[in-house]
């Protein structure tokens, strides 16, 4: 019961320790923001302190799926984080095949779970991994990476909760890569809605729009003048009560928006007053519309006014006056006789023309300004004329009698009528027209009234303006498509790319046949090389390069001036070089854009239509030199940042070699020191030695002298006494007599050893052989191989490596003997740690092995000297071997090889010698290094 008790403890402990960890993943602060880098930094963390493992790690896939590269590796026995770690999906495709199918892979034991076993080799068993916990990571939908959590040294098994952590830690990256992604469109949105709010507030009508409630949602600047608002943001969440203009205003506002809310359908021009900021009244031409969503619900309305003030003020002034004729004709009929020519005189001094006309549409009088437009020569002569009978166009003959018409049948007058009239004298005038039904006493129609002033400068003005305005527009689309194109070629600093986004975009946006981008090779010849284009599918390509076919026709020297060339048709082109390229090319209409770049290089940007001839247009040009300054720019900043790195490059290789000088320094030091202190050894071992040796002949001699003595005294006194007997039994003087011999013997044999290991000692170190000289390559070679017999012999279970020397023969050669003798050194070496990783190799997998070496010398067509060192080791990747010779690489594990013995061994050898050492290997066969050098050293000869 206690055990039951202490367990149901540990694993409420357990499932605690699982959700505080859970809590600690949804709470990580970079998760708000989309910091894929913080999130997944902290989420390893939690993990590795939650479920106890001692790696966790967080790899993606790249776009291809081919690789998979580690975001972030979290070791906690060492508190260390990595990162960068690729491995290839072609690889492992079991696994990777596993990944995609699966929810997770669980392997209790990673030796024999079977998604797994590809990585015992290469990942499991050096890092000592047992067990794994994978979970994928899924975003919209899509696999794009996983979690991985190592166990090491011994297996463990994965409980339920353990799986969810991990899966959940899937989740908490998959939602920040869709943080991420939504911070990336509402960043978007956001430059979208600045652009189209400085669009709207540059519009001079005021715009504006509300909810369903009739709450302010947004509005242009000019809206919020006329409000008494600072800015345009002030307006969202007022109503029309909050603003300036009257309680009945605001009630008729707001009538009118739930009308058309409700009803659906838009109203135009509501002429309303508007009591404006300033204490300003004014009178507004209003449009409302429904704002509708994608579904057709309507969720709010969009309003648009002009301030028409001026214009309502002059409606009510001329109703006024008409109101006041009406009534002056009316009390004053008798006396129209007697004052009609006064009225007369009066009406032809008021600059306005006026007419009028009876029902049938039949002139019945006129002013003096009118006839004049009309070609008369005084008001008489309009009478009983119609519109036909004048000099205006049939087109507006018609419109002017439906407008009369309108006006008689309605019983309703007609203002600001805007229209054009050709008159007498062939000006052609645009009018602002009113006209107003006649009635007599009894209030019936008779007739029309009309009076118009001639606007023709102030139409032109507003059509002036509204020109400006587009070409306004205009610049700004251009503008618009200059930043998005700078924003495109600013992406890489790639010259090619830059050229191949240049002409993507001007041949997509301009709409042309063809877009190509040239340099122009001066030389004899000169040419022209077509590197990039952009084209219709039907065109043939003009990638490639072309002897300069203008030569004598000036081009080059106008491009060089930077003169942009521009021909709407080639075909009729005055100059002849132009007739040639349509006759060449079929190019019918061209504009040729000349770049130069910080090296004085040419480069034109060419486009052209090829099936139609086209004119270009002034805005198309400026657009084009505007493409071409930022082109220019961009491709000056490539070749600034291929200068750089051509440069980075070479200060890297500079500095890469004086690391490799100063580490070559530094060991030569080392082995001098090493040399020495060997040297001193073996010359403080030799003189004792020397005396034991020596004098190992007279003790030889003097113990066989007392031997025999003993002997002598054995014979001449076979019974010597009781106290000699037990003596001679005690120290059984037999044994000693035969064994004394054998003790001087292996005295002799470990001084003669001795001596063999303190000359080669002194041969390897070779103090006395520093410079230049003849020697006997065996002899290093036996040195070395002394030196490291005590690898050689067998060890535990390792049995003895077998050297195998196949020696030609040689004769002295001329080199550095104990940088020769280095470079055996670290070879063998090599080979003895390469037989030993396949010794333990061939342990684990039950195959019995012995390992070999083969020692192999040679002389080549009498000049050469080939050194050849095989075995049979564990071998070497051929990833491995073009940087084999590498300062720093290894292909050791860490803390057991600097990676500078074989950068080192080269360059004793190339430089020094002026020889070669090269590799052949075969993973899991062996290796081979061949050393090469001239039997004669050129500084010999």
């Amino acid at each position: 019961m206690k055990f039951q008790g202490f367990a149901e403890i540990q694993q409420q402990e357990l499932f605690l320790r699982h959700n505080q960890g859970l809590s600690q993943l949804i709470t990580i602060p970079g998760l708000q923001n989309g910091d894929l880098i913080q999130v997944c930094t902290r989420a390893t963390e939690i993990v590795a302190a939650t479920l106890e493992v001692e790696r966790v790690g967080i790899w993606f896939y790249n776009r291809a799926k081919t690789s998979i590269r580690c975001c972030d590796l979290y070791e906690s026995n060492l508190d260390r984080h990595s990162q960068g770690t690729e491995l290839s999906v072609a690889s492992y495709p079991i696994y990777f095949q596993a990944l995609a199918t699966e929810q997770a892979i669980i392997a209790d034991d990673v030796n024999n779970h079977p998604s797994t076993q590809e990585f015992r080799e290469d990942y499991f068993q050096p890092q000592n991994i047992a067990s794994t916990l994978d979970a994928p990571i899924i975003h919209q939908g899509e696999l794009v990476g996983v979690v991985c959590t190592e166990k090491l040294a011994t297996p463990r098994q994965w409980q339920s909760q353990d799986l969810n952590l991990v899966i959940s830690v899937g989740l908490v990256v998959s939602l920040c890569l869709e943080t991420q992604s939504r911070m990336s469109v509402l960043n978007k949105l956001r430059d979208s809605q600045q652009m189209l709010q400085l669009v709207i507030d540059n519009i001079p009508q005021a715009i504006f729009w509300k909810d369903k409630n009739l709450v302010y949602q947004g509005c242009n600047q000019t809206f919020a003048l006329d409000a008494g608002l600072k800015s345009v943001a002030e307006i969202v969440g007022k109503t029309d009560y909050d603003l300036p203009w009257t309680k009945a205003e605001a009630d008729c506002y707001r009538e009118n928006d739930r009308r058309i809310i409700s009803t659906k359908i838009p109203e135009y021009h509501i002429i309303e007053p508007q009591l404006q900021a300033g204490n300003k009244q004014a009178w507004v031409d209003t449009s409302k519309i429904p704002l509708n969503n994608r579904e057709g619900e309507v969720i709010g309305i969009l309003g648009t006014y002009e301030d028409i003030t001026e214009r309502k003020q002059a409606e009510e002034n001329l109703q006024k006056n008409n109101q006041k004729l009406e009534q002056r004709v009316a009390e004053r009929t008798q006396e129209l006789s007697r004052i009609n020519q006064l009225l007369q005189l009066v009406m032809d001094n008021i600059p306005q023309a006026i007419f009028w006309k009876d029902t049938n549409l039949v002139y019945q009088g006129c002013n003096q300004s009118f006839a004049i437009d009309a070609g008369c020569q005084s008001p008489a002569e309009i009478v009983g004329k119609t519109d036909y009978d004048l000099p205006w166009k049939k087109e507006e003959t018609e419109f002017y009698q439906q407008c009369d018409r309108r006006a008689i049948e309605s019983n309703t007058p007609l203002y600001h009528i805007i229209e054009c009239q050709t008159q007498a004298d062939g000006k052609q005038a645009w009018l602002d027209t009113n006209k107003v039904p006649l009635h007599n006493e009894k209030g019936e129609v008779i007739g029309i009234l009309g009076t118009y002033e001639d606007i023709t400068e102030r139409q032109q003005a507003e059509l002036a303006l509204q020109q400006s305005q587009a070409r306004l527009q205009t610049k700004a689309q251009q503008e618009e498509l200059l930043n998005q194109l700078s924003h495109q070629i600013r992406q890489s600093l790639d010259l090619e790319q830059i050229l191949t986004t240049a002409v993507q975009e001007i041949y997509k946006q301009l709409g042309v046949d063809r877009c190509i981008f040239s340099w122009f090779h001066p030389g004899n010849p000169a040419s022209w090389e077509v590197v990039k284009e952009a084209k219709k599918p039907e065109l043939p390509s003009f990638i490639g390069e072309y002897p300069d076919s203008l030569e004598n026709f000036n081009l080059v020297e106008r491009l060089l001036q930077l003169e942009v060339i521009r021909e709407d048709n080639l075909a009729a082109s005055s100059e002849t070089g132009f007739r040639l390229l349509y006759e060449e090319w079929g190019c019918r209409s061209v504009i040729l854009l000349p770049i130069k770049t910080i090296e004085e290089d040419l480069g034109v940007l060419s486009f052209g239509n090829y099936q139609n001839q086209r004119n270009w247009t002034e805005g198309e040009i400026e657009l084009m030199l505007g493409v071409r300054d930022r082109l220019a720019i961009a491709i000056k900043q490539a070749k600034l940042y291929n200068r750089a790195k051509e440069r980075a490059v070479q200060l890297e290789k500079a500095l890469s070699e004086l690391s490799r000088k100063k580490l070559q320094l530094v060991q030569a030091e080392k082995m001098s020191s090493l040399g020495q202190m060997v040297a001193g050894l073996a010359h403080e071992i030799n003189n004792p030695v020397s005396f034991i040796h020596g004098n190992l002949t007279h003790l030889s001699g003097y113990t066989q002298d007392l031997l025999d003595l003993v002997a002598l005294y054995e014979q001449k006194f076979p019974h010597p006494g009781e106290d000699i007997e037990l003596k001679i039994e005690e120290i059984d003087l037999e044994f000693l007599r035969e064994d004394l011999l054998n003790i001087v013997d292996s005295i002799q044999v470990g001084t003669d050893r001795i001596c063999e290991i303190i000359r080669s000692l002194r041969t390897f170190s070779r103090l006395d052989e520093a410079e230049l000289k003849p020697a006997d390559i065996h002899e290093g070679l036996s040195s070395t191989l002394l030196i490291l017999q005590h690898r050689l012999k067998a060890h535990g279970s390792r049995p003895k490596i077998e050297v195998i020397k196949e020696y030609g023969k040689l004769p002295l050669v001329d080199c550095y003997p104990g940088a020769l003798n280095q470079v055996f050194m670290n070879l063998l070496a090599n080979a003895i740690e390469a037989i030993e990783e396949a010794f333990t190799n061939s342990e684990l997998s039950g195959n019995s092995y012995r390992g070999t070496i083969r020692i192999r010398s040679e002389v080549i067509d009498r000049k050469i000297v080939k050194i050849t060192i095989a075995d049979n080791g564990s071998g070497i990747s051929p990833e491995a071997i073009p940087q084999l010779f590498d300062p720093f690489f290894t292909t050791k594990p860490i803390g057991k090889g600097t990676g500078l013995g074989l950068s080192i061994s080269h360059s004793i050898i190339v430089d020094r010698h002026g020889g070669s050492l090269t590799c052949k290997s075969n993973l899991g066969v062996g290796t081979e290094f061949i050393v090469q050098i001239p039997l004669r050293h050129p500084e010999c000869t």
